[in-house]
């Protein structure tokens, strides 16, 4: 299975989707405490540069999403969109903004 490249337009149109809930259910779910309500947040306002910053600070974190979750995504399971229609991709999201924060760091 090819995998399909996600680009910036792609991660700023899943954020868009986001309903901003204030006592985030996705944020409240993580099971290593990232706050992936605010990462959705910054890249929806396409504040990359607040986004990559938070990535940084917990990259710790973000490394250990799939240990702790086991790809169980409880993030997503527990976003409120998915009752509309999907769940915000926040799995997307994160592997974006953490490729991006790497490749710029290499850049550097």
């Amino acid at each position: 299975m090819i995998k399909k490249k996600v680009t910036k337009t792609m991660i700023i149109e899943e954020t868009a989707r986001c309903l901003l809930c204030y006592d985030a259910p996705c944020s409240k779910a993580c099971p290593v405490g990232f706050d992936p309500a605010k990462n959705m947040r910054s890249v929806r306002f396409q504040n990359f540069r607040g986004a990559g910053e938070a990535v940084k600070r917990n990259s710790e974190l973000v490394g250990k999403c799939g240990e702790a979750c086991n790809n169980g995504r409880f993030c997503q399971r527990n976003c409120i969109r998915g009752k509309i229609d999907r769940p915000i991709q926040i799995n997307m999201v994160h592997e974006f903004l953490m490729e991006d924060k790497n490749k710029s760091e290499e850049d550097a």
